[in-house]
């Protein structure tokens, strides 16, 4: 739901189930529901501007902006990279054998992760 900050008014909202936060780039806000779909939704309003299923039942990570991507993790340890304007995957890499389940941070277009095994690693964009 979106409220109106003087007031408290809610300005728009829509159902959605996820286990995760959001994040918010390129206009839109992006959030990954409870079955590891990734959607983006217009800012200020209730449109879906794309979704994307490639990820279905993977376990996937709240959303992360860097640059001009948008990446989660999986159960699997693969860090996935999508496009903010069509939600097309556009590059992946394994980052633990163990799985990701800790949200990842980006910070300066480097991508920080944090797997199961307890290793960090740092991706830096190009």
């Amino acid at each position: 739901m979106a409220f109106e900050v003087t007031s408290g008014r809610i300005v728009w909202g829509m159902e959605a189930s996820s286990y995760h936060g959001m994040a918010q780039g390129f206009g839109n806000i992006y959030y990954c529901d409870d079955q590891s779909q990734v959607f983006a939704i217009r800012d200020n309003s209730e449109d879906i501007v794309w979704g994307n299923s490639d990820l279905l039942n993977r376990e996937i990570t709240a959303p992360t902006v860097v640059g001009n991507y948008i990446a989660v993790a999986d159960y699997d340890g693969y860090v996935h990279l999508l496009s903010q304007i069509d939600g097309r995957i556009v590059g992946r890499i394994e980052a633990d054998d163990d799985g990701v389940r800790a949200n990842l941070l980006a910070n300066n277009g480097r991508l920080y992760v944090f797997g199961n095994s307890g290793r960090l690693t740092a991706y830096q964009l190009q």
